[in-house]
């Protein structure tokens, strides 16, 4: 049985997430690179995604916001 491009970016996710033993990971694509299709391979690798503003961030116990800041107060 072959498996759909889309289960196989979210296998490499589950087994990423696994590793994390609480914290979270935020894989970012630097911006820069010889070629435009590899802005960061990792970020490719687990999502398909090859865009130079694209971040991945994995949380697996999940984030909480306590309480959110502005300028104003």
């Amino acid at each position: 049985m072959q498996t759909s491009l889309t289960e196989r970016y979210k296998t490499r996710r589950g087994w990423l997430a696994k590793q994390i033993i609480g914290g979270a990971a935020l894989i970012g694509s630097s911006g820069v690179a010889p070629d435009r299709n590899l802005f960061d391979k990792n970020l490719r690798y687990l999502t398909g995604i090859a865009h130079q503003n694209a971040y991945l961030l994995l949380a697996p116990q999940g984030v909480t916001v306590e309480r959110a800041e502005t300028l104003s107060g």
